[in-house]
């Protein structure tokens, strides 16, 4: 369950700056060509890290308009964070994970194949909303952006892709490489 506390307190404003700041280099990362495919993997796996260890930093919020809604990227920005994951990792763009390690339930303790280019992209649809406004100096929905980033949003949907991809790029970047980049 989110966390709840009856307002935003400002001495919490450093862990919202320091996501927006995370945040940021998450999507000027994965919007831009990747260039070495070994570098750029690494640099994903510690963006990430950053940005998930951030979520869970981020202050408790009440408050929230459950109707504001904050732009999601276009299913052009989607396609085009997916084709450069999917360009940078060529075959080790997919993976294989269980969706819910701890308690099977409905077959999801399956294995099920993952995707480093769905992750990243997802991911990026769920924050750039709240990332543009904050960017845009919108303090009016400031509980509403942190609830994008941290409650829901984050515990549902782009956490989990972003710990199945922070396991598989572990795996990429300290034990397979990425085949032709360098040399493996």
């Amino acid at each position: 369950m989110c966390r709840s506390r009856s307002s935003f307190m400002t001495n919490n404003q450093q862990f919202v700056t320091e996501f927006a700041r995370n945040a940021n280099h998450y999507v000027e990362l994965v919007t831009t060509p990747a260039g070495d495919p070994d570098v750029f993997a690494r640099r994903l796996l510690g963006s990430l890290t950053r940005l998930y260890s951030g979520a869970l930093l981020l202050p408790p919020v009440d408050d929230v308009d459950p109707n504001h809604d904050f732009r999601r990227s276009t299913d052009e920005e989607w396609q085009r964070v997916y084709k450069n994951i999917s360009a940078a990792f060529g075959e080790r763009l997919d993976y294989w994970c269980t969706y819910d390690p701890i308690y099977p339930r409905d077959g999801s303790a399956e294995i099920v194949g993952g995707s480093l280019g769905d992750d990243c992209a997802d991911i990026h649809r769920d924050i750039i909303g709240p990332l543009v406004a904050f960017n845009g100096g919108d303090t009016e929905h400031l509980n509403d952006i942190i609830w994008e980033w941290s409650c829901t949003p984050f515990e549902s949907h782009w956490g989990i892709h972003a710990t199945q991809a922070i396991n598989a790029l572990h795996w990429i970047v300290f034990d397979h490489g990425i085949p032709n980049a360098s040399g493996t």
